[in-house]
């Protein structure tokens, strides 16, 4: 049994190089490979292929093709400690093969090593729908903010990408800005504690007057 082109490039992208050493091995090696291509005059074509156009096939980044960007939220997201974000990515399919079924976004391996100081729980969803060639999905991608995240100005970006079955990574990355805010209803109370201490300050009052008095301007 032997391998075509579509067959060998499809396993390279999806990330089956496995399969694909399997299937060489079964059909002699390299030594059998060799011998083929010289027979059939491999070298002289291989060289025309060089110096040809159709050296730049080569270089296409097929694995970014997989999976290109269309769409996401550019802008900064805000979110409170236990607050959860369902921001939508959409991504197009650019070559002419179909996923595999249990392809998944989550965490790209570029942002694995500091997942731990990221405010958000993992990140895992799995297309439950079939992406042809040439076609598009858009997913939801849970951020869920830990509890316990402290409101800052800094803002975390959380790297995804999509994966195949096997856990292989491909297409391009998508970067998604989060910053960690309080709460409308902690910075409400806040602000009139800060507006009850100043007239207070003033002399207009015990601290405890002056806060009543602003909650009731407030609420008028």
């Amino acid at each position: 049994m032997g391998l075509n082109v579509d067959e060998v490039v499809k396993n390279v992208q999806d990330g089956n190089t496995g399969e694909l050493f399997k299937k060489f091995h079964e059909t002699g090696g390299a030594e059998a490979w060799k011998k083929k291509f010289q027979e059939n005059g491999g070298c002289e074509m291989f060289k025309k292929f060089q110096e040809g156009g159709a050296g730049d096939w080569c270089k296409k980044d097929w694995s970014g093709q997989r999976a290109e960007v269309v769409e996401y939220p550019q802008e900064v997201l805000e979110a409170s400690p236990g607050q959860t974000l369902l921001p939508t990515v959409v991504f197009r399919n650019g070559t002419q093969w179909p996923w595999k079924a249990g392809c998944m976004l989550t965490l790209a391996q570029e942002a694995e090593a500091g997942f731990e100081n990221l405010p958000v729980d993992i990140i895992h969803v799995p297309v439950t729908e079939s992406v042809q060639g040439k076609s598009t999905i858009k997913l939801t991608v849970p951020l869920k903010v830990h509890d316990y995240a402290i409101a800052s100005d800094f803002v975390h970006e959380i790297k995804v990408a999509m994966r195949g079955p096997g856990g292989f990574q491909f297409g391009n990355i998508v970067t998604l800005k989060l910053k960690i805010v309080m709460p409308e209803e902690y910075q409400d109370e806040i602000l009139v504690y800060k507006l009850a201490l100043k007239l207070n300050q003033q002399g207009l009052g015990s601290f405890d007057e002056c806060v009543e008095a602003v909650k009731s301007v407030k609420d008028t």
